[in-house]
């Protein structure tokens, strides 16, 4: 299931984008994305070593755009048991599917609150 974006790419420039995050980020725990409430859980992209496959669960399929996304089992299984009906995404997920991340820079700062954010 592809998540809805975290605001709409088309309606709002990436200042609204941003600031969506800033206000609403929090890990494992519900937070409400354009009127649903859902569950964000941190996701691994690229390859898993093999010593450590078993721990996770295939997010997203590889694509032209973007390599494997995961989500670490235990994590999404404790998600899964605090709230079975709310969706579960990663972080990367929304972050793909919200069109924050520009392909084009090398480098990248995706705020999470007013002073924190990720670097990619």
């Amino acid at each position: 299931m592809n998540p809805a974006p975290l605001v709409n790419p088309a309606q709002a420039g990436k200042n609204s984008a941003t600031h969506a995050w800033q206000c609403s980020l929090r890990f494992a725990q519900p937070v409400l994305i354009q009127g649903q409430q859902v569950v964000i859980i941190p996701d691994v992209v690229g390859d898993i070593s093999v010593q450590e496959q078993h721990e996770f669960v295939l997010l997203q399929a590889p694509s032209h755009r973007c390599a494997a996304l995961y989500l670490r089992e235990v994590e999404l299984e404790h998600i899964r048991q605090q709230w079975p009906k709310l969706p579960v995404y990663g972080l990367w997920q929304l972050l793909l599917a919200s069109d924050l991340i520009d392909f084009s820079q090398a480098l990248q700062i995706v705020p999470t609150q007013a002073q924190s954010g990720f670097y990619l």
